[in-house]
């Protein structure tokens, strides 16, 4: 049973420290386990009180475990960031108003925890403000305690406003995106002068990327900042769940679904969009993610099909080498996923089951 606890403890042990080293680095492990050891050696047993103050190294290790807490957790960055600076704060003001105690003529009419909370408020609002003058210096030395505090506290308010109001100003990013387009599309019609009905058609395509909680802008931009392989990886991470919903992809083994998450691009078409024309040239399968089609023929525009979520289109064209043999129109908002014909040769070269899979779909709807 003894050895048993004991090699827990070494393992939580090892634990510990690996993921120490994995935050800071194979050199700054080193001196931050030193610096643990000298805080938590009993001075008490040398009788020298002075020693005591290497317990306060204590707050060296709180300081860096706080930066790891906001390095992982981004999520709350602000609202921790915001958290740990009131502690500081709050410690700082408990150290001022011990300085302060210190500093205090002998009152023999009050009791020490009642000089420590008028200490405290003398501290606060000497910190938050320069003081409202109900409780001033007495002696030399709390003038000169009064100056160093006055200054350290317009740094610290300063501090805290520029930040609090940073934080505050800070917008959600999809909304920011939303905001910014509105005053796009208000700019190019006040000068440009496009029609009503159009801008209301743009106003409502971005009220449903809003309502989406999309913003594809910001996470491009993020995703050029990562090397090739990352990408790959986040691709797949976004894109693998919708892809299983693809009723052609359902059964697709996971390294198809990392080589083709790659390939697919999201396109969004509004109410009354048409996809393409009977017709055309048969460049691009498609797969309906969500929304509604309808598939229609003929210059009358009757309406032969309609296309849920989980359907693709758009491959007869493609594996016959024909044109369009019918029009696609959205029926409500429609977010697909386009493969074009030179990616998807590709693919199915290395996942022939898949290919023919989407080839019985494209000769069930030919017969």
């Amino acid at each position: 049973m003894g050895l048993a606890a004991n090699y827990m403890i070494y393992k939580a042990g090892e634990s510990v420290y690996g993921s120490l080293v994995r935050d800071l680095g194979k050199e700054k492990w080193k001196i931050w386990v030193a610096i643990d050891l000298i805080a938590v050696i009993p001075y008490e047993i040398f009788f020298f009180t002075p020693l005591l103050i290497f317990r306060s190294l204590k707050l060296l290790r709180l300081s860096q475990h706080q930066k790891l807490w906001r390095r992982r957790d981004l999520k709350r960055n602000d609202v921790v960031y915001i958290m740990f600076f009131l502690f500081w704060t709050s410690l700082a003001a408990h150290w001022l108003a011990c300085g302060w105690h210190a500093l205090e003529p002998p009152k023999p009419e009050k009791d020490n925890l009642t000089i420590y909370i008028e200490s405290l408020y003398w501290t606060v609002q000497t910190l938050t403000t320069v003081g409202y003058g109900d409780n001033v210096a007495e002696t030399r030395g709390q003038m000169i305690y009064s100056m160093v505090v006055m200054m350290f506290g317009v740094g610290v308010y300063g501090w805290l406003i520029g930040n609090i109001a940073g934080i505050l100003s800070k917008r959600d990013a999809v909304e920011q995106y939303y905001f910014d387009n509105m005053e796009r599309l208000k700019a190019l019609s006040s000068n440009r002068g496009l029609p009503l009905q159009l801008q209301n058609k743009i106003r409502e395509y971005y009220d449903y990327m809003f309502s989406r909680n999309y913003s594809g802008s910001d996470e491009q931009i993020f995703m050029n900042t990562l090397p090739d392989s990352l990408q790959r990886e986040v691709l797949v991470s976004l894109k693998q769940k919708i892809i299983k919903k693809i009723n052609a992809f359902s059964e697709a083994p996971e390294n198809f679904i990392t080589e083709i998450a790659h390939e697919l691009k999201m396109e969004i078409f509004v109410p009354g969009d048409i996809v393409f024309e009977e017709g055309s040239r048969g460049d691009k399968l498609y797969f309906l993610l969500k929304g509604e089609m309808e598939v229609v023929t003929g210059d009358t525009g009757k309406l032969i099909a309609q296309l849920k979520s989980g359907d693709l289109f758009g491959e007869i064209a493609l594996f016959k080498n024909t044109t369009r043999n019918a029009t696609i129109v959205s029926k409500s908002y429609c977010e697909v996923y386009s493969l074009d014909k030179s990616a998807f040769q590709i693919v199915s070269l290395q996942f022939p089951e898949i290919a023919r899979a989407i080839m019985s779909k494209a000769d069930e709807r030919t017969t």
